[in-house]
């Protein structure tokens, strides 16, 4: 072999293991950032509120846990390309792009609030990547007994499935965007839900939970009705 093809062939050698070295240094400095939105009955892993950089191309586990009282409802991760839902409660996701990924939970029951006691209350609006909401996301102030007023505004390609509010004790579920909402004693969180208009994903029926007094009341009824029977069946034994 002469020289000029030996110099030849260690200049192509050199410069392909270059290319490919090139090539992998560029992958592996492909990174994106991924925001964990706040979630209103439940907490995640990665936490909710913070931002994290993922190699592009790699799949992220990502974990919803419920809070006492609470069930998972879905993820929904959203990215320029679009957004999809997904309805298990550990997700693994291959990071497409810069995001956001958000949990949603729904109480497993109804709590009946009452309002009560003077001042004010503080709610808590948390942000939603899919849509906007009326106040904005942060802390709105709202005097006690009185009624405040959330809208809420899907983006565009999304739908608006329901509002989530958490007083202290409970959760309610509301299907109407614009929610008129009696201010409790109590501060709450309250969050709009929103898919894409091509999701599945629909609400599930929760169960109301009595109140006190709707116990009593039911409780005096069972009497009442129990007492009817022995009285009628006494009189068509006579």
């Amino acid at each position: 072999m002469s020289k000029k093809i030996k110099f030849l062939t260690i200049v192509l050698v050199l410069s392909a293991l270059m290319l490919i070295a090139t090539n992998f240094n560029v992958k592996a400095q492909t990174t994106a950032t991924v925001a964990v939105l706040s979630s209103v009955g439940g907490t995640t892993s990665p936490a909710g509120g913070t931002s994290n950089s993922y190699t592009v191309g790699q799949n992220q586990s990502f974990t919803a846990t419920p809070s006492s009282g609470w069930q998972f409802f879905y993820w929904i991760v959203t990215t320029a390309a679009g957004a999809n839902t997904y309805t298990t409660s550990s997700l693994s996701w291959n990071v497409t792009g810069a995001g956001s990924v958000q949990a949603m939970f729904l109480p497993t029951t109804n709590a009946t609030q009452t309002p009560s006691g003077s001042g004010t209350s503080s709610f808590l609006v948390e942000l939603s990547a899919d849509g906007s909401t009326t106040p904005a996301a942060g802390t709105q102030n709202y005097t006690i007994g009185s009624t405040a007023t959330f809208t809420a505004t899907p983006g565009t390609g999304f739908k608006f499935v329901c509002w989530v509010v958490a007083p202290s004790t409970g959760g309610v579920v509301y299907t109407d965007s614009t929610l008129n909402y009696n201010v409790t004693n109590s501060g709450c969180a309250i969050q709009a839900m929103f898919v894409p208009t091509s999701s599945s994903v629909t609400l599930p029926s929760i169960v109301p939970e009595f109140s006190s007094a709707a116990i009593a009341i039911l409780a005096i009824a069972l009497v009442a009705v129990a007492f009817g029977t022995v009285v009628v069946t006494r009189k068509l034994k006579k």
